[in-house]
């Protein structure tokens, strides 16, 4: 609950220039070791997660969010232990050079029984893109996502 309410409270933050800049965007690159100007999806998601007190590292690589032991769901299918929920890290790969790669992340608002998702990103834009300019909530198909990890529960010592 804590990061649903910290990250919806980041909606409509947005870029100063549209260079990857802007006092709230750099705030979420410090979080995550990012230098200025640099993308920062990845660092969106590490400053929610910090600020709710989740599980969460200081990496702004966007692939760096689904190490195999906090996977639970990926295109293929459910893996479990549980069903993707509010907060999880969604993952999607954008990129037809490197399928697979996963290339832009984003938080989970809401995982619907249909077919599709809602999600609270940054670094995008009402399009959808990898490389936007705020915090926009998104209605994603789940055939667009690759995969979704687990950092709202503490890893299993």
């Amino acid at each position: 609950a804590a990061a649903v309410a910290t990250m919806q409270a980041e909606l409509g933050v947005r870029e100063a220039t549209g260079r990857n800049d802007g006092p709230r965007v750099r705030e979420y690159q410090r979080a995550a070791n990012v230098p200025a100007g640099g993308e920062w999806c990845a660092a969106f998601v590490c400053w929610v997660l910090e600020r709710a007190g989740s599980s969460f590292q200081r990496n702004g690589w966007a692939a760096a969010w689904f190490p195999a032991r906090r996977v639970i769901w990926r295109r293929s299918g459910f893996r479990g232990p549980r069903p993707p929920q509010p907060g999880d890290v969604i993952g999607y790969t954008f990129s037809r050079t490197k399928p697979g790669h996963i290339n832009h992340v984003g938080l989970i608002l809401r995982w619907g029984t249909g077919n599709s998702v809602a999600t609270i990103e940054g670094n995008t834009n009402e399009a959808g893109s990898r490389t936007g300019s705020g915090v926009y909530q998104k209605w994603r198909l789940k055939s667009q996502v690759y995969a979704v990890s687990d950092w709202i529960t503490p890893p299993a010592r």
